[in-house]
């Protein structure tokens, strides 16, 4: 499968994947979403972070087309607060750091629809470690990680998601976890889709928007959550 074809066919079904969705609010992380963002032109952008993290700072001036950025500010009692409603899950702290924000933000949004970039690092090489793996190991080895992180966010992560979003009234939709590009992606080779991170995303998103290699830190570590997290040494007990 040749890198042009595999990137438009995959921007042809996200644009099937994100048709059930006109509207919305985009929770911003990085290049899957910025993606989403120009497929759904008239979705509402979010970002989210502790007082000078660096989503909040780069929100000031960021756009994506015409549409400003708008932030959503976590505070100490935001996090406290949101901890409590973990305990009853049994979560590392890296889970706990990319959870978290999703039991405050669901309050802070007036919007019902959520939509997210969920899957798109699983599917498409996004995670720093697939490389190691790869390097230490074998490409049969990192596709077995893959499958594995792929499983854990849809059969752990996830349901964790909605239910916190859901207790205050919202819907989570995740266009990167269709069936057909689940099925994309399972079809790329691994040598392909490891060219470098997020490679095809990248390839997909230049067909779409200026600036397509940018790179971004995972969501927990640019809104200062972990941060916070390890400074405060707090964890669901």
């Amino acid at each position: 499968m040749k890198e042009l074809e595999t990137a438009k066919e995959l921007l042809h079904l996200l644009s099937k994947s994100v048709g059930q969705v006109e509207e919305g609010v985009i929770l911003l992380s990085g290049l899957d979403s910025t993606i989403l963002a120009y497929l759904i032109p008239n979705s509402k952008l979010y970002t989210f972070g502790l007082s000078g993290s660096r989503d909040i700072k780069t929100a000031k001036t960021r756009r994506v087309g015409e549409r400003k950025v708008n932030s959503i500010l976590l505070s100490d009692e935001d996090l406290i607060r949101g901890l409590k409603e973990l305990n009853r899950y049994d979560l590392s702290l890296v889970e706990v750091s990319f959870i978290l924000p999703f039991a405050i933000i669901g309050e802070k949004i007036g919007e019902e629809k959520l939509i997210s970039g969920h899957g798109a690092d699983e599917l498409f090489g996004g995670y720093s470690k697939y490389f190691d793996e790869i390097k230490a190991k074998s490409r049969e080895s990192v596709e077995v990680m893959m499958g594995k992180d792929l499983e854990l966010l849809k059969e752990k992560h996830l349901p964790i998601v909605r239910e916190l979003l859901n207790k205050n009234g919202k819907k989570l939709f995740t266009p990167y976890l269709s069936d057909e590009i689940v099925d994309l992606a399972s079809k790329i080779p691994i040598a392909l889709r490891l060219t470098e991170k997020k490679y095809i995303l990248k390839r997909a998103a230049a067909l779409l928007m200026p600036d397509a290699s940018m790179e971004k830190k995972a969501l927990q570590y640019s809104s200062g959550v972990m941060k916070w997290l390890k400074k405060e040494g707090e964890t669901p007990t």
